[in-house]
């Protein structure tokens, strides 16, 4: 997923100062700029600099790490029988339905995000099409950022499934080198979620996104100043991260065909501006922007299902519901998270709504309580006259969980059963074992 636009580029820095610009457009400095200010790459651009002589000046290591076919990887976790097979996540499984995502082994058959389900249909008659479910996408979207904080307080979530780790100065502490710290990322990753991940490593955000792209899947590229003129020779102009088609066809115009020669080209300030300078400068390692942290803790989470078929059958639509609030009260524990509000709805097969919410007492995760709650808005939501199409619910006024202090009045309760459930689920699937009022 493309998330570093041409206007990412930017950072508090004013411009790229003359000193700067002089640089990026000699091609003996290329790969002698030092690190990611402009004063070191007029004062230290012989070449005999090292950074290990010149501990000061040191480049940073920011990672990018990008999840491999993330909404199809994290499918397959619940349906392991579906692996080495074409797999395609839509948003709806009729022809008016679209790919949001598509396993490495439907990709020979030209199938990729955005192509229409009717033409998959014919590109890829053994294309497995399954719907998607966004719910589970945000829930390991969560899990992976929690590993990534804990090899780095340095994170920046630039999308669902993508982030930006600063692992400048971790070589100490994890006593190995940068590539090293990615595969013990990689390894974490796909032990504890399931999917795999490819990282880039290198002083800029553009090269560490550019070279993320360069070995999937589950690949680890790390561009070193030394080896930069290699890597971006092998990189077209199209691949840069915020160069659309205009720009490349602007580019291929005047001759500029791959990444080495927009790096080094005096023509690219004059095409693009001010942001063909920060274009260069990042594309020549020149950090133009810190890896910043972002807290991404959801504000509500929800759980809304189309009923197989229209149905007016109170023990099926319960049962179908119930599996909704359990699935959310399960996501709420994964993230740590209680909620103070619950709402839940049922929709007619003529799209008209009806539905409750509740403040609740304190907030809870606490699944006997949520089901208590869930029997009432049922009962008094359900009209059995009616036919029904679909249900939901949302939750909303989340808190991260803490002790809660009970009043002297209040009875405690346990909730010890949820959580081994939840372990259960992850390891053996949803199917595994069920409770009683859902059969």
């Amino acid at each position: 997923m493309k998330s570093l636009t041409s206007r990412g580029f930017c950072s508090s820095h004013s411009g790229i100062s003359s000193r700067r610009n002089s640089s990026i457009q000699k091609s003996s400095a290329f790969i002698e700029i030092p690190c990611a200010t402009s004063s070191a790459s007029t004062s230290h651009s012989g070449k005999g600099w090292s950074p290990l002589r010149n501990a000061k000046l040191a480049l940073p290591a920011i990672a990018h790490i990008d999840a491999d076919c993330f909404f199809a990887s994290v499918e397959l976790i619940s349906r392991p029988d579906l692996k080495g097979k074409p797999v395609l996540v839509c948003n709806r499984t009729d022809n008016r339905g679209i790919v949001l995502a598509a396993t490495y082994e439907a990709r020979p058959f030209g199938i990729h995000a955005g192509t229409p389900v009717f033409k998959v249909k014919k590109l890829c008659p053994q294309g497995i099409i399954i719907p998607s479910h966004f719910e589970k996408y945000q829930l390991a979207s969560y899990q992976l950022m929690q590993i990534l904080k804990s090899f780095s307080p340095d994170v920046e979530t630039c999308s669902i499934d993508e982030a930006f780790v600063d692992l400048t100065g971790l070589r100490l502490l994890y006593r190995t080198d940068y590539a090293g710290i990615a595969r013990m990322i990689q390894k974490t990753v796909t032990e504890k979620i399931g999917i795999t991940v490819s990282i880039g490593i290198a002083s800029s955000k553009l090269l560490a996104k550019i070279a993320s792209d360069f070995k999937k899947p589950a690949g680890v590229t790390l561009v070193s100043q030394k080896e930069l003129k290699k890597f971006l020779t092998q990189i077209s102009a199209g691949k840069i991260t915020g160069v659309g088609h205009n720009t490349e066809a602007l580019f291929n115009k005047f001759g500029l065909k791959t990444a080495y020669d927009v790096a080094l080209s005096p023509l690219v300030p004059k095409l693009l501006g001010k942001r063909g300078k920060e274009l260069q400068a990042e594309l020549n390692g020149i950090a133009l922007s810190k890896v910043e942290m972002r807290e991404t803790l959801p504000k509500s989470l929800s759980s809304t299902r189309t009923f197989p078929n229209f149905s007016m059958d109170q023990k099926y639509i319960f049962s179908f519901s119930l599996k909704l609030l359990l699935h959310l009260s399960m996501r709420l524990r994964e993230y740590g998270l209680a909620t103070g509000m619950i709402a839940f709805f049922l929709m007619t097969k003529d799209f008209q709504a009806t539905g409750l919410k509740k403040k609740l007492p304190h907030p809870t995760d606490d699944d006997a309580l949520l089901i208590d709650i869930f029997k009432e808005m049922f009962e008094a939501t359900f009209d059995a006259t009616r036919i029904y199409r679909k249900s939901g619910f949302f939750f909303s006024s989340l808190e991260m969980k803490s002790a809660k202090q009970f009043s002297l009045f209040e009875i405690p309760r346990e909730n010890d059963l949820a959580p081994a459930l939840d372990a259960i689920y992850k390891k053996f699937g949803p199917q595994s074992i069920t409770r009683g009022s859902l059969l």
